[in-house]
């Protein structure tokens, strides 16, 4: 009885290794092609505004992203605490 829970076992990690192999090396060669990708895109349009190309290094850099973060408690509770305690 045990020795087939463990041949079992055994069986289910060697199955669940291999597709892990599998899931990672996909996983690798599409971060490579989209950091391919991307090292392309910077290297695209070196005439362009300085600024233009620092905005093109930061994630999220579409206005889509700026209006939906909505959240307001970290600066609200900055205010409330130098209303409490104002720096000298």
């Amino acid at each position: 009885m045990e020795r087939t829970v463990r041949a079992a076992a055994a069986e289910d990690m060697a199955k669940w290794t291999q597709q892990r192999e599998i899931r990672l090396k996909a996983k690798k060669e599409a971060n490579r092609t989209e950091e391919q990708v991307f090292l392309e895109s910077l290297r695209g349009d070196p005439t362009g505004n300085l600024w233009e190309q620092v905005v093109k290094l930061i994630p999220g850099d579409s206005d889509a992203d700026v209006k939906k973060s909505t959240n307001t408690g970290k600066m609200k509770s900055l205010f409330i605490q130098l209303k409490s305690d104002p720096v000298k």
